[in-house]
């Protein structure tokens, strides 16, 4: 009776006899060990358009820093290379450009106390455009700083 409670005893170890049949032999080769390789596929040469088939073009020249170039930016557009050119020149701490809720927008900036560099004077502008409260701003800055 004890032998059918106990477990069967596995075979010794290194022996294959009970398990001939039962699993496939795995060596660590290919079947397809003849089978030439291909070589790596190499990626295209790709060429990208020039400017001009692009139909792009170099900016034009920038106007001069000055206050004078600005006050005309209502009727031309911003040029923000000019713009931060200014702000730059006024040592503005900062700047930003806001549309209202009403649609209109609102030029707000930041600049340093001559006297005292810890002390920020804050200009604000509104108007329809942003060329317009830009260039309100710019000459509020005028008359209240001297470089």
């Amino acid at each position: 009776m004890r032998e059918m409670l106990s477990a069967p005893t596995p075979p010794p170890f290194g022996s294959n006899d009970s398990f001939q049949g039962s699993r496939p032999l795995v060596r660590g080769q290919s079947s397809e060990e003849n089978k030439p390789i291909a070589p790596p596929v190499l990626p295209t040469k790709i060429t990208l358009p020039t400017p001009e088939e692009l139909d792009l073009h170099p900016r034009p020249p920038q106007a001069p820093s000055n206050l004078a170039s600005m006050q005309s930016l209502p009727a031309r557009g911003i040029d923000w290379a000019v713009m931060r050119q200014e702000m730059d020149r006024y040592r503005a701490v900062s700047f930003r450009l806001e549309k209202t809720a009403e649609g209109a927008f609102r030029f707000i900036c930041a600049l340093p106390y001559p006297e005292d560099a810890n002390r920020h004077r804050q200009f604000e502008a509104t108007a329809a455009t942003e060329s317009e409260a830009m260039a309100m701003a710019l000459e509020q800055m005028r008359q209240w700083y001297r470089p």
